[in-house]
């Protein structure tokens, strides 16, 4: 599970087991940390769309397992995750 949100978004609350890897660091930082570009990923971010920007910039990079599932709210409700459990 990827947090793409901005660090200060992710240390407010973020779904257990998530890496934080925000937007703008993402190209940098996943690489150094996830060698296997084979290796599933599930982006989500507040809303969807950095997730989704996410995604297209991994798949430029070879990483074509990134998929984007959207809002956080909808990413806790695909993990089973309950939201208000996750803020910390």
């Amino acid at each position: 599970m990827v947090d793409v949100r901005t660090a200060g978004e992710f240390s407010s609350g973020h779904l257990p087991n998530a890496i934080n890897f925000p937007l703008d660091e993402i190209e940098l930082s996943l690489p150094r940390r996830v060698k296997n570009k084979n290796q599933v990923l599930l982006l989500h971010c507040q809303g969807g769309s950095r997730s989704g920007a996410a995604r297209k910039k991994l798949n430029g990079l070879g990483y074509n397992s990134a998929f984007n599932l959207g809002s956080y709210r909808r990413a806790a409700e695909i993990v089973g995750s309950n939201q208000d459990s996750c803020a910390r």
